[in-house]
């Protein structure tokens, strides 16, 4: 049974200044570099409704960032080898594994859920797990979630789709992406510093916030998911093959 605790109500934010809000290319490989292989990454894409106004978690990325500074963005980050260990005390939907180009690995599937879980929590403070119990010690990055009898609960999770950083790009992710209802979910509005004017947002009044087109792209899926207006599969692969390309699996 789910122990989880709803989130509290906050007020839905308002739209910021977005005039200057900083560069946001990827830093670009020079001719003679060697190609960088994509990280595994994820990020988790939270929904609530109240009344009829959807409103979705985002926060601007630090201008200190490497990676797309000054942007609004979804919780996530990169796999790290402490989620592939982290035991969590419920299971992603398996069917997700044929989606997320993991070579059917069903664990590799799980750590990229399960770091989607992890990186919220650092960036936002907001958590996706139940009461439970990890055995042996925790490694750091998951220490301060095991210390409040936390374990990641994977079952409410929906694949969104997937999206891979441009070969000319020094910094590359295979990104996934999730979405969960804010029910699930506990903790209070804060984060690491990566993540600024953390908030939720009216998806009706987005089109003034600094995005890239991957982050766009997503989050309208995510809103015809949330709404109905889609279905689950197939499921898009963003890319570039010379110029953006989307591809349905």
């Amino acid at each position: 049974m789910y122990t989880g605790v709803k989130v509290p109500t906050e007020k839905p934010r308002q739209m910021p200044d977005s005039s200057n809000p900083g560069r946001s290319d990827p830093p670009i490989r020079g001719s003679g570099d060697p190609p960088v292989r994509p990280r595994d990454a994820s990020s988790l894409i939270v929904t609530r409704k109240r009344g009829s106004k959807l409103y979705v978690l985002m926060g601007r990325r630090n201008l200190a960032a490497r990676f797309m500074p000054g942007v609004f963005v979804f919780p996530g980050g990169a796999v790290s080898a402490a989620d592939s260990q982290m035991k969590p005390a419920t299971e992603l939907d398996p069917a997700y594994t044929n989606l997320m180009g993991v070579s059917r690995s069903h664990p590799r599937a799980r750590a990229l859920a399960i770091t989607a879980i992890r990186e919220t929590w650092e960036e936002t403070g907001m958590l996706l797990g139940v009461s439970g119990e990890f055995k042996g010690r925790p490694a750091p990055p998951w220490r301060s979630i095991v210390e409040l009898g936390m374990v990641p609960d994977l079952q409410h999770l929906r694949y969104v789709g997937r999206a891979i950083t441009p070969s000319f790009s020094k910094i590359r992710f295979h990104a996934r992406f999730f979405m969960v209802d804010a029910s699930w979910l506990s903790g209070d509005l804060q984060g690491d510093g990566e993540l600024v004017e953390i908030g939720w947002w009216n998806v009706d009044q987005l089109a003034a916030l600094e995005m890239r087109n991957i982050t766009r792209f997503m989050l309208e899926r995510a809103i015809a998911l949330s709404r109905g207006e889609a279905d689950d599969r197939p499921t898009p692969l963003f890319s570039w093959r010379g110029s953006r390309q989307v591809t349905w699996k």
